[in-house]
């Protein structure tokens, strides 16, 4: 990836880019109109196992969304792609380091599991839930 593609990447997710997660694994995400779909498609194309889904309607927006995450994100943490949001725009390295402390140890992805606990009921049953 040259400076250029790298720069277009970084204003992206500046932009319209999500830092975020489920609680259990990291992702990045960009929600655009399909009329950017090879916009899309080439950005999944500089960055191997991101992929474009939809397209959606919700709220009656049209959108497509690029995802990263997972193992294939590990990858782009720890070649420290978005390193230079600090310099850039300290707002979305914020929003970026607060995901790498959330799901990396060292640029590994941390797993994490959620916990269960056995629930019972008043009729003597039981069951397990996630927490």
């Amino acid at each position: 990836m040259d400076a250029i593609q790298k720069g277009f990447i970084l204003g992206f997710f500046t932009g319209q880019g999500s830092f975020g997660g489920d609680g259990r694994t990291p992702h990045l995400t960009l929600r655009m109109n399909p009329k950017h779909s090879e916009l899309l498609t080439k950005l999944s194309e500089l960055i191997p196992g991101s992929k474009v889904f939809g397209p959606y309607i919700n709220g009656g927006r049209e959108y497509l969304q690029w995802m990263l995450r997972g193992e294939e994100l590990a990858k782009v943490v720890s070649e420290g792609l978005f390193d230079d949001l600090k310099e850039w725009d300290p707002s979305s390295h914020q929003r970026y380091q607060e995901m790498v402390d959330t799901y990396f140890v060292g640029g590994r992805l941390r797993f994490r599991s959620k916990k269960r606990r056995r629930i019972t009921s008043s009729k003597g049953g039981s069951s397990t839930e996630s927490v």
